[in-house]
């Protein structure tokens, strides 16, 4: 008698963790995307041309076409970027600037807009960049947004530490 409830459930439980695998909430997309460019950003010394434009690519994939940047950053300063290209030209040129770096999200908030098709996501950043003596931390606010099938990162600007 057991056994006919027992056999149900599991296969219920089944159905769910395959439905939970297949259709992942926005949430954990975004930070699935966020884990690749995570490792995008992460690079070993000495790391060849070929790899770093791959990585790159990997990277400005998740970007919208028309993404806006506004950073101000230790070692970089004020910049403002427009466009996929601009940003891969700008990675590019960090790769070539530091050899070798450490990019970490050790901290995230995804909120989730109502409307479901938008996303502020709050990142904080940690750095460790060869021949400098401390990790960098940073705090950017990235804005999401649903294209098709995927998200895509449609804006990107420092935050102000709190005082």
């Amino acid at each position: 008698m057991r056994l006919r409830f027992i056999i149900p459930t599991m296969m219920l439980s089944g159905v769910a963790i395959a439905a939970w695998q297949l259709w992942p909430s926005p949430e954990r997309v975004i930070r699935r995307e966020l884990a690749h460019i995570e490792e995008g950003l992460t690079y070993p010394p000495n790391e060849s041309p070929l790899n770093a434009w791959a990585e790159v690519n990997q990277v400005c994939a998740r970007l919208a076409a028309d993404v806006e940047v506004e950073v101000q950053a230790p070692g970089i300063g004020w910049r403002r970027l427009e466009g996929r290209e601009e940003v891969r030209t700008a990675l590019l040129h960090w790769r070539q600037r530091y050899n070798g770096a450490e990019v970490r999200f050790p901290d995230t908030r995804v909120v989730l807009a109502p409307d479901h098709i938008s996303a502020a996501v709050y990142v904080m950043v940690q750095a460790r960049l060869p021949g400098e003596r401390d990790t960098i931390f940073q705090e950017f606010k990235l804005t999401f947004r649903k294209e098709g099938r995927h998200w895509r990162i449609g804006r990107v600007e420092t935050l102000e530490p709190l005082r």
